[in-house]
C-alpha cells in the first residue's frame, strides 16, 4: 500500500469509524492479533490498521494483556452492525494477506464474531458479498 492509498483509505475509514471509541478501535486490532499467527504479512497488516485507525499499538497490547478475549468481546459487542460487517471484510483481508486463509484462523475468527453478534452464516454472506464488489 503506497502513501497516497494509505491516506485515502485512512480518511475513508476515519469517517466510517468516527463514532467508534479508541478502546473499540484497539479491540479491532486486538481481534486481529488474537486470530493471527504472527507472520510478517500479518504484522504489516496490523501496523497499517493501527495507523489507519489512529491508535497506539502499545495501548492495544496492554489492553489485550489485561483484558484478553473477554475484553475484546466486551468492547465490540455493542458496536454498530455496519462496523461489525466492515470488520468481517477487514478480517477476511487479514486472513488472506499471506495467501489462502488458514482454516484454524477462519474458525477462530468466526468463533469470535459469533460472540459479538455475527453468526457463521452472516459472516460467510458478508465475505461472499464483498467479493462481488
Amino acid at each position: 500500500m503506497n502513501a497516497f492509498s494509505l491516506n485515502t483509505e485512512q480518511n475513508q475509514l476515519n469517517k466510517f469509524f468516527e463514532n467508534v471509541t479508541s478502546n473499540q478501535k484497539s479491540s479491532i486490532i486486538a481481534f486481529l492479533m488474537a486470530i493471527g499467527t504472527g507472520n510478517i504479512a500479518e504484522l504489516q497488516f496490523i501496523n497499517q490498521y493501527t495507523i489507519i485507525l489512529g491508535i497506539d499499538k502499545n495501548n492495544t497490547l496492554n489492553r489485550m494483556k489485561n483484558f484478553g478475549k473477554a475484553g475484546i468481546i466486551s468492547d465490540l459487542i455493542g458496536v454498530e452492525s455496519k462496523i461489525k460487517e466492515l470488520m468481517v471484510i477487514i478480517v477476511q483481508d487479514f486472513l488472506s494477506c499471506n495467501g489462502i486463509p488458514n482454516a484454524n484462523q477462519v474458525n477462530n475468527a468466526i468463533e469470535l464474531f459469533e460472540k459479538i453478534g455475527i453468526n457463521q452464516m452472516r459472516y460467510l454472506e458478508i465475505v461472499r458479498m464483498s467479493k462481488l464488489i
